[in-house]
């Protein structure tokens, strides 16, 4: 089977911020950055939290709140607020250089041993045993590939649902993965 496509500048997005967050040395310093961002509000809220029981102890209590409950806002939304920020950079990033030469046609052909990505002359032989994901959002196809790499194929390369369907199909019988379809909220769960 063969698919011939080209990514938008918003797939182009989603993948560099898909191999930024996955690389495991990235992860790390998320994780670390969160972590100091937690210790400094415990610590700031104990500070303020002695400092008012000094002089008036009613104010204690709420600072306490406060401080529990920033911790809980930031330990929840920081992977969120971190990815954001890396889309507008990557997205200021490629605006600077021309991303228009990253947007050319992309041919996939599916055999059983493996899928042949061809782009600008290039070639790549990928085994079926290093998809390691696939999931469908928002009328695009995602095939996460070993650690940190993901295609993108959007629904306009087939010409009707029953090739999209018979393209899934495929790749799922040659991998042993289950299919999901998942909203943009659940979109991070292909970074796992």
């Amino acid at each position: 089977m063969e698919v011939t496509y080209t990514n938008t500048f918003e797939d182009l997005v989603d993948i560099y911020t898909m191999r930024y967050m996955n690389n495991s040395e990235n992860k790390k310093i998320i994780y670390k950055g969160k972590v100091a961002i937690l210790l400094s509000i415990i610590l700031i809220t104990l500070g303020l939290s002695l400092i008012f029981y000094q002089f008036q102890r009613f104010f204690v209590y709420p600072i306490l709140y406060v401080g529990l409950v920033t911790v809980f806002i930031v330990r929840i939304t920081y992977p969120d607020v971190c990815e954001s920020r890396l889309r507008e950079k990557i997205i200021e990033q490629l605006k600077e250089v021309n991303y228009k030469l990253l947007l050319t046609p992309i041919k996939l052909n599916l055999a059983d041993g493996s899928i042949k990505e061809e782009k600008c002359g290039n070639i790549r032989i990928i085994p079926w045993k290093y998809v390691r994901k696939v999931d469908i959002h928002d009328k695009k196809i995602y095939l996460k590939l070993g650690s940190i790499d993901t295609l993108i194929i959007p629904e306009a390369a087939f010409n009707n649902v029953d090739e999209r369907d018979f393209f899934t199909e495929y790749v799922f019988s040659h991998t042993s993965l289950e299919k999901k379809e998942i909203n943009r909220k659940t979109l991070k769960a292909i970074n796992s």
